[in-house]
């Protein structure tokens, strides 16, 4: 299914877009409940699981869409894979999925990416032609709690399509117009092109920020940085749906199972 006219507007002209409500409540409340006891109890953590705490902005789990079926269901959501099928001319490949906790020990993302001219990268094209738009490499974040206003998504709308060389005084905490600070309530989605130059602001908030985070690229194309995080996880791929494991694999004409999953929802 095609993006409509507003959405591919939008998209095009900011480099993001906010998917409302694409989760229900129940959903959310289920896996920040899980969410929570996986990082209280991050010592003992049911395999496939792993994790990985050494960034300064927040600490990570992975392969956890392989142990609790909400979140299997979060990356087949119909709201969000319309969307990126959309975007990725209905042949979308999830590769990446992280859960992300941050606290006020936490630091900032500082701001990053950002288009400014040149060829780009194949990995992360952004392509408008023929009254469509492509962009091989979407980022997609859901919220698993309400943002507060000034936490929100932060980025620089428009910088994924830039021709010159972005400012070095622009940062996090500029205002609106240059910084935009959109505001994310528990069961949004916002998806992005990685072109776009993003941050997060330090989470000053007393209860813990959860985000889960997916990555998807046009399935038919190698993706240059390799790593024995990306998806599909082999070893233990009869946990998930076929489905879900025919989305997390690349593109070689053996989806059929997905193919029907997408009709039957409307979404291919």
């Amino acid at each position: 299914m095609k993006l409509n006219d507003f959405e591919k507007w939008y998209f095009d002209l900011k480099g993001y877009f906010v998917i409302k409500k694409a989760v229900p409540k129940k959903d959310i409340i289920n896996m920040r409940r899980i969410a929570k006891s996986w990082f209280d109890s991050s010592n003992n953590l049911p395999k496939p699981i792993h994790r990985n705490f050494n960034s300064p902005a927040a600490k990570f789990l992975y392969n956890f869409h392989y142990v609790e079926k909400y979140f299997e269901n979060l990356v087949l959501n119909k709201k969000i894979l319309r969307f990126i099928n959309g975007i990725q001319k209905k042949n979308t490949r999830v590769y990446d999925v992280a859960l992300a906790k941050s606290t006020k020990e936490d630091s900032e993302t500082k701001l990053h990416s950002g288009f400014e001219g040149g060829f780009q990268d194949p990995n992360q094209q952004f392509i408008v032609a023929n009254n469509d738009i492509f962009a091989s490499f979407v980022n997609v974040g859901v919220s698993l709690v309400d943002i507060p206003d000034n936490l929100g998504f932060t980025c620089v709308p428009g910088s994924h399509k830039g021709n010159f060389k972005i400012p070095k005084n622009i940062t996090l905490y500029d205002d609106s117009p240059t910084v935009a600070n959109v505001p994310i309530e528990s069961g949004d989605a916002i998806v992005f092109t990685p072109l776009l130059r993003h941050g997060a602001r330090k989470w000053t908030e007393n209860f813990p920020r959860y985000t889960v985070f997916m990555r998807f690229i046009y399935a038919k194309q190698f993706h240059s940085n390799d790593s024995d995080r990306w998806l599909p996880n082999e070893k233990y791929k009869k946990n998930i749906s076929q489905e879900l494991y025919e989305l997390e694999s690349r593109d070689q004409g053996q989806r059929a199972k997905l193919e029907i999953f997408l009709k039957n929802n409307g979404i291919f």
